[in-house]
């Protein structure tokens, strides 16, 4: 059953950042065992007179964030209550576009504001929705962001068209600084940022970290790697996971320590590995392969044990991890492609209830408590944000 009032309270409990454990234990495979279908769909409703809306995050108030048209047919940013009710995030002065990229557990929401030709303006938008320019950085003249954590504070890059750019912070007053590499480097970018402040980043294919004061710190790559290595999470007390290319030319996936060194956490997984998503409690999530193009979820517990992550029959891929373990993807089957689906904690497959018959949808995150949020085609409509209600 489909509810479409839009009014549908949405719940979620505390988010945590994302995390790693180092030790890798024995390849397990979890069991498909069938599981009762989440709650919902639930649509929530467009802006008035607009077409159309898409959904890219959910906090744990249940807010959700996106973007849709209004009655105009202006692209701008959309903030859903937790009752589900749309408010609009309008973009900087003089600027006809805004769109929405990330949202912390207050509710702050950061995005750009775009021209016509597409030059970019760091926006950042409060609880009462009016946008607020992050200035820029000397020199450059464009920004975007990337990331904000718990305390407000946003990374980024300032850029310009030329081809100069540099991963900046704002803290929550909005004030910028650079986030400069070591000595020598020209250029650098912003990944995402962690509740205690820390940044990841890179600058070519050599990771990079950012402590709160700013003070950068290179991360290794594994022992005779053939090319280089990649940082793509961050926790809350600033350890760092990606991966990291091997001798052998295949990846693996790594975490680094406080002093940049990694751990090879991704023997036995597949030829290549990495992570992308990590919890506080110690659990991660990402994916491997053989090589062949054919990838798979894997997921470790806190305890080092990891798990290949059931399929539908054939490929998986990973979309987001939450603070108890859950981990949202898609699965293929021989007959079916790119099922949306999700993994419980234990390791159980469920496939996420298709809409509406026959029309596309997709998933794009999950809060703490599991609630899913997407997008799906609507039968002499457009497109509508979804959530789905796991527990």
């Amino acid at each position: 059953m489909i509810d479409t009032e839009g009014s549908h309270a949405m719940t979620g409990g505390k988010r945590g950042t994302l995390v790693l454990l180092a030790a890798v234990a024995g390849l397990l495979a979890a069991p498909v065992v069938a599981v009762a279908e989440p709650g919902g769909p639930v649509l929530l409703d467009n802006l008035p007179g607009g077409s159309y809306a898409v959904a890219v995050a959910i906090n744990n108030q249940g807010m959700v964030l996106g973007s849709g048209d209004n009655a105009a047919r202006d692209l701008h940013g959309i903030r859903w209550d937790g009752q589900g009710r749309p408010g609009e995030l309008s973009p900087l002065p003089g600027y006809p576009v805004s769109q929405p990229i990330a949202m912390n557990e207050q509710g702050v929401a950061i995005g750009n504001s775009y021209e016509k030709q597409f030059y970019r303006k760091a926006t950042r938008w409060g609880l009462d929705g009016t946008p607020v320019e992050l200035p820029g950085l000397p020199g450059y003249a464009n920004s975007e962001v990337f990331a904000i954590n718990d305390s407000g504070v946003v990374v980024g890059r300032a850029y310009n068209y030329s081809g100069g750019y540099v991963a900046v912070r704002w803290d929550a007053l909005g004030r910028v600084s650079a986030l400069n590499g070591p000595r020598g480097t020209e250029r650098t970018m912003a990944g995402g940022i962690g509740n205690d402040g820390t940044v990841f980043g890179w600058t070519d294919d050599t990771p990079l970290r950012w402590s709160a004061d700013g003070a950068v710190t290179v991360l290794e790559r594994l022992p005779d790697a053939f090319r280089g290595a990649g940082a793509r999470a961050v926790n809350g007390s600033g350890v760092v996971a990606g991966s990291s290319s091997t001798a052998a030319n295949t990846s693996s996936a790594v975490r680094w320590d406080s002093a940049g060194k990694a751990t090879d956490i991704g023997a036995g997984v597949g030829k290549f590995s990495g992570v992308e998503g990590i919890n506080d409690a110690g659990v991660m999530a990402g994916e491997a392969g053989a090589g062949d193009g054919k990838t798979h979820v894997v997921r470790w517990s806190a305890d080092g044990q990891v798990t290949r992550l059931p399929t539908l029959g054939g490929t998986s891929r990973f979309t987001d991890l939450n603070a108890e373990g859950m981990v949202l993807g898609q699965s293929d089957s021989a007959q079916l492609p790119s099922r949306q689906v999700y993994w419980t904690e234990a390791g159980q497959l469920v496939e996420v209830p298709r809409p509406f018959a026959d029309e596309f949808f997709s998933t794009n995150d999950l809060n703490d408590r599991g609630d899913i949020v997407g997008s799906s085609l609507v039968p002499d409509q457009y497109l509508r944000v979804v959530v789905w209600h796991t527990r």
